[in-house]
């Protein structure tokens, strides 16, 4: 009669497993987008800067116009209004970049947080360990909604409209019109940029917000 034995494994050795390929991937996936947002934290604060260091700029050479008391007036409104309309473009166009930067990182978050909600659907047991809030992926809230008109997309819009009130009042200023004059000009023209700029970046994330949502409906659809 023959027996056949099995060589028993290590005493205590954990019995083979097999690997989680979702839980790789979800971490994979997680530290990409981490990445992703990471760098469009830095390109925004590179094109912040770049923006700030304009705005002294111009700032600067209309002030040094509206100073000088020697030279023909006519020239130095032209190349003071040549000055600030240069900038307004500028600004303008790096507004409404920063703006798009704004929903993209909006979009960044909202997908971590949907990693970060299948992890805790994964183990919910470690949801005290969960300091910051996860939403459900299918809410979006809309971007900017926690601070409207705030971020760096708020501040250079803010600046913009400061640096088009200051362009306006030494443009009056040069032609010699009245200090009251000036100062209502000034103001007047500042208060209808931060109005357009308030109003664009409204309407902009929330256009993108909609997008979104649609979106991710269409993607939860079964």
């Amino acid at each position: 009669m023959t027996t056949t034995t099995t060589q028993p494994g290590p005493a205590g050795a954990p019995p083979p497993s097999e690997p989680d390929v979702a839980l790789t991937v979800a971490l994979a996936e997680y530290e990409f987008i981490r990445e992703l947002r990471k760098t469009n934290t830095d390109r925004s604060t590179a094109r912040f800067n770049f923006y700030m260091v304009a705005a002294s700029g111009t700032i600067a050479a209309v002030a040094a116009l509206a100073s000088q008391k020697n030279g023909g007036a006519s020239v130095q409104l032209v190349t003071a209004a040549a000055l600030g309309a240069v900038f307004v473009a500028f600004g303008a166009a790096v507004f409404v970049r920063l703006v798009q930067f704004t929903a993209v990182q909006h979009e960044y978050s909202l997908a971590m947080n949907s990693l970060r909600a299948y992890l805790l659907h994964r183990s919910p047991e470690l949801k005290p360990y969960f300091l910051l809030p996860v939403l459900n992926p299918q809410d979006v809230p809309p971007a900017g909604s926690a601070r409207p008109f705030s971020g760096l997309a708020g501040t250079a819009g803010a600046i913009n409209s400061g640096v088009v009130g200051f362009a306006a009042g030494a443009l009056a200023r040069i032609a010699d019109w009245p200090a009251g004059g000036t100062v209502v000009t000034g103001l007047a023209a500042a208060g209808v940029a931060f109005a357009a700029h308030a109003v664009y970046h409204g309407r902009a994330l929330r256009r993108y917000t909609d997008r979104l949502t649609l979106r991710l409906a269409a993607r939860h659809t079964p």
